[in-house]
């Protein structure tokens, strides 16, 4: 498997800050792998960056809020968003999958709720707050029972030694690789050279393309169905 080092010491020959066959000092590689985990933290705010998509279990307890990430209610990593969110009434494969929750886009939305705290009753609404350390899920109404069941971004690793495997798709080497070698410039102060300046766009599309989703599309809940009025016929040009 591919390790931080293979990555580090191409990309350092990429700026020219390291020659053919030689070995990056301590420092370089320590700036290199710094600068490493900061590109792949912007990378996962991005849904055409991440490869995947993972459900996370919330068991609901009827509390109105959840924190969730390293030592909160839900103990995993903090994710940067939800994607998608439904209720199950128990536990799986008996249990039954309740239509998806609606997410509210702000803390405003939540705060012009009148009556919050409704517990025992299935949820209807979810709002997401990326806080941290701990993000917090707020639920509306409140189950006291079943699980809340989140789809959100795999998140991308940190790397912290240069024998650290690259813990990601074969396809993501090249992408890591000519982009690194942009930001290694900059923390160098390095000129970019064009070729690789196109080869850290080129490669950074394909996997951009790749993990393209197209969503859907879903009639909103209160949208009325029918109509009085005849329906008009594109095809025909009449009513």
């Amino acid at each position: 498997m591919t390790t931080v080092s293979d990555v580090v010491n191409l990309a350092l020959m990429d700026t020219g800050i390291i020659g053919e066959g030689q070995t990056p000092s301590a420092a370089q590689t320590e700036t290199a792998i710094a600068t490493l985990n900061q590109m792949l933290a912007q990378w996962r705010t991005s849904d055409l960056a991440v490869y995947a998509l993972k459900t996370l279990i919330l068991p609901a307890t009827g509390a109105v809020s959840y924190t969730i990430g390293p030592g909160g209610n839900l103990n995993v990593e903090r994710p940067v968003s939800v994607e998608a969110a439904a209720w199950r009434n128990g536990s799986a494969p008996t249990s039954i999958l309740f239509p998806p929750l609606y997410i509210m886009a702000s803390l405003a939305d939540w705060q012009r709720i009148a009556l919050q705290g409704i517990p025992g009753a299935p949820p209807n609404a979810i709002l997401y707050e990326p806080t941290f350390p701990l993000a917090t899920l707020y639920v509306w109404p409140q189950p006291s029972s079943g699980q809340i069941e989140l789809t959100v971004k795999v998140t991308m690793p940190t790397y912290a030694t240069p024998g650290d495997d690259v813990a990601l798709p074969p396809e993501y080497v090249a992408p890591i690789r000519f982009n690194l070698a942009k930001w290694l410039c900059a923390a160098f102060g390095s000129p970019l050279r064009p070729d690789i300046a196109q080869l850290a766009s080129t490669t950074f599309r394909v996997i951009k393309r790749t993990n393209t989703r197209f969503r859907e599309l879903a009639t909103p809940p209160n949208l009325p169905q029918g109509s009085l009025q005849p329906r008009f016929n594109v095809y025909s040009g009449e009513a």
